[in-house]
């Protein structure tokens, strides 16, 4: 059986990368032969849009994430093939979201121990996969609480500006929440800098100041600016089919690597 690595891309700030770290972080890791899952978690369904115009036809076919909340039962490694698993064309499964998904917040509030349900409704998962990973929205809600409820680790992309720098604090609370009431095992997989630009002196103040603060956190990999990256969701490819020579493709293979050296987090804020 496979030891699998659940994690969260979580960042309360919209615009950092989450959904593109999620995607070429999840496809760098297929290349090194590591069998992977990707969940939308994100009632904007950006992971879903982006990866539906490189899936088979017959995945439109299958059920959401938010079916996965709201079943009676957890389904079992069949039932989940049949009902829930859409695949990739990079090589990866993935369960997709819609609108639907902000209806089932409203559900969850109703329900006891409404922010471990997500983490039950994935036990069938266990095993089957190297690593888990859940796109997240860019807020704290029960769904946001669901996914580091589940998740053995937090993977936080961030912007080299200081707002970000300050959204920290948030992302150290909601953690420390969740460690305390759901999930006391929950580590921080890294800090990850984004859309990073070495021409620009505030970047390197911001990467100076998160290497202070955050020695341990701070991952050594930095996602460079790079128009590739954006231009290749827009065609629904991963940064390795759209631009395989690209600074992106080579830092979330660099990504990758440094996640793959790192089998337990050890960089905790």
């Amino acid at each position: 059986m496979r030891h699998t690595r659940i994690i969260a891309i979580a960042n309360q700030k919209g615009g950092v990368g989450k959904t593109t770290t999620c995607v070429n972080l999840g496809a760098a890791l297929v290349e090194s032969g590591r069998k992977v899952l990707l969940l939308d978690n994100d009632p904007q369904a950006n992971l879903t849009s982006y990866l539906s115009r490189g899936s088979a036809s017959e995945s439109s076919q299958k059920s959401t994430l938010d079916e996965l909340y709201l079943a009676k039962r957890v389904p079992d490694r069949d039932e989940a093939e049949a009902r829930f698993l859409r695949r990739y064309s990079a090589g990866f499964e993935y369960i997709a979201a819609d609108g639907e998904l902000s209806a089932v917040e409203n559900y969850l509030y109703a329900k006891p121990e409404r922010e471990t349900i997500l983490k039950r409704a994935l036990a069938w998962a266990d095993g089957a996969y190297d690593f888990i990973f859940i796109d997240n929205p860019p807020s704290v809600n029960l769904l946001t609480l669901n996914a580091l409820a589940a998740a053995h680790e937090v993977l936080v992309p961030l912007q080299t500006e200081f707002f970000s720098v300050e959204g920290i604090t948030k992302i150290q609370d909601t953690i420390r929440l969740v460690r305390e009431r759901w999930n006391p095992t929950l580590l921080v997989g890294g800090l990850v800098a984004t859309q990073v630009d070495y021409r620009k002196k505030l970047t390197h103040d911001v990467l100076a100041t998160l290497a202070q603060h955050y020695p341990e956190a701070l991952l050594k990999t930095r996602i460079r600016d790079n128009s590739k990256l954006g231009e290749s969701s827009g065609h629904g490819k991963t940064i390795f089919r759209y631009a395989p020579s690209s600074p992106g493709a080579e830092d979330y293979r660099s990504l990758a690597d440094e996640i793959l050296s790192r089998p337990r987090a050890d960089g905790l804020i």
